[in-house]
């Protein structure tokens, strides 16, 4: 059987027949689309980082400056705290001068008296001998309080002021230690305009906690025994705003003259008595008492009526904190912010390729969104907090114990602050800002 062989046909099929390089096509197609995608995925990485880092840097900015802040209340605190125990020195000197000079009047009249001279002059004797000198230590500790404590008063005063914008060149640094992408840190506050939340007490207030640190001084020294420790403390403390009262404090004059000229009086009538009754007339005069005897200047054995101060009390006054201002108050709030340049040039580039390098209306979108992504937001605050107390209820302690901390907050915006007192009564138009107010903060979750 003979086989025959058919020879390939060299005619090719039409052009809408033909077929080949279908897959070419399609692939390059294809490739177009990876590679938009595959700039898409970088720039969503790319973003993720981005708002990462620009997150961080904000937390970091709004909690340096709450940490400077609180550090910055603390020591204003800590000045409190050397101002009222400089008050509670000559606070408690003072104590020690009243003291000796009731056992003046007390041992001017047992003196007098004849059955209780041996034990009335001696006592006497003595305690005029030592007067002279812890009047003059207490004439010193009060020039000193006079000279100290108004630099304590301008020294706090100027932490007040210098901060906030301490804290603002800290933001700024972080901002500069977080670049890229972070281009400029900055905080806004209350504080900036206002300085740190404190104002001047009253000097009075300096003298009171001196008189509790003179009563918690008294209170160790008796060994921590409960009810002689709380005598004693009681005790000395009205001693302390005794000789206050009749000497003067650290806040100006005292107020206590008539005090003062009632136990000289009573000094010199039970001294000129006692001289007298043990014959001091006498030439010479007898033994066993002749120090009683001698003509001494009594002004050096004498009580003088106090005299006032070179200086007023208004400026030498602790710090307390605004009376307008509560714990968690916009007063304590900082807001930190951070503005960087974010990298979508990427996923535009991307787009452009999907896109065969035409520009598109996303574009736009995307140079829209990048100037809103910009920034990056936080907030702080800072506080007082003493553990297992209720820090509201403890304002008459937070100028006097160092418990003021920082700790980050969501992020709100301030529009009660902003509208202030336009808006107390409420109204159409403040009722939809707030409305608006409430929209955003929903929205801004930090």
């Amino acid at each position: 059987m003979k086989t025959t062989h058919t020879a390939p046909s060299n005619e090719k099929p039409g052009l809408l027949a033909d077929q080949d390089g279908a897959i070419m096509v399609m692939g390059v197609f294809m490739a177009v689309l990876l590679v938009g995608f595959m700039y898409y995925l970088i720039g969503v990485g790319e973003t993720i980082f981005y708002r990462e880092r620009m997150s961080d840097a904000g937390d970091a900015g709004a909690w340096a400056a709450a940490v400077m802040h609180a550090r910055g209340m603390n020591a204003i605190v800590l000045i409190n705290m050397v101002m009222a125990a400089i008050a509670a020195v000559v606070l408690a000197i003072g104590a020690v001068l009243l003291i000796i000079d009731i056992g003046l009047v007390i041992s001017g009249i047992l003196c007098a008296i004849p059955y209780t001279a041996a034990i009335g002059c001696p006592i006497e004797s003595a305690l005029n001998a030592v007067r002279p000198t812890v009047k003059e230590i207490h004439d010193l500790a009060k020039e000193f309080a006079d000279a100290v404590l108004p630099v304590l008063n301008a020294a706090a005063t100027g932490i007040k002021w210098a901060v906030p914008w301490l804290a603002e060149v800290k933001v700024v640094n972080v901002g500069v230690a977080y670049h890229p992408p972070v281009d400029l840190g900055i905080f806004v506050s209350k504080t900036l305009a206002q300085g740190l939340p404190v104002e001047d007490s009253e000097c009075q207030e300096l003298e009171d906690r001196g008189v509790v640190y003179v009563e918690e001084l008294i209170g160790r020294a008796t060994g921590g025994i409960p009810v002689l420790s709380t005598v004693m403390g009681w005790v000395g403390g009205l001693a302390a705003r005794g000789g206050s009262a009749v000497y003067g404090g650290v806040c100006g004059g005292g107020g206590g003259e008539a005090g003062a000229d009632l136990i000289s009086g009573a000094v010199s009538a039970a001294t000129s008595a006692a001289k007298e009754e043990a014959g001091c007339n006498d030439d010479p005069p007898p033994d066993p008492y002749p120090d009683m005897c001698s003509d001494e200047d009594p002004e050096s054995g004498g009580v003088t009526s106090p005299e006032g101060s070179s200086s007023g009390s208004d400026d030498k006054a602790p710090k307390k904190v605004k009376d307008d201002c509560n714990l968690g108050d916009e007063c304590f709030q900082l807001r930190a912010i951070m503005i960087g340049t974010p990298g979508y040039e990427k996923t535009m580039k991307g787009v452009q390729i999907a896109n065969w390098g035409r520009e598109s209306d996303a574009g736009s979108t995307y140079t829209t969104l990048a100037e809103l992504g910009r920034g990056s937001l936080a907030q702080a605050e800072f506080y007082w907090d003493k553990e297992g107390e209720d820090a509201q209820e403890m304002r008459e302690e937070w100028m006097w114990e160092m418990n003021w901390r920082a700790r980050l907050r969501r992020f709100r915006v301030p529009m009660d602050s902003i509208l202030g007192e336009a808006c107390g009564a409420g109204g159409g138009f403040c009722d939809a800002l707030s409305g608006s107010s409430d929209m955003i903060n929903s929205v801004i979750v930090h």
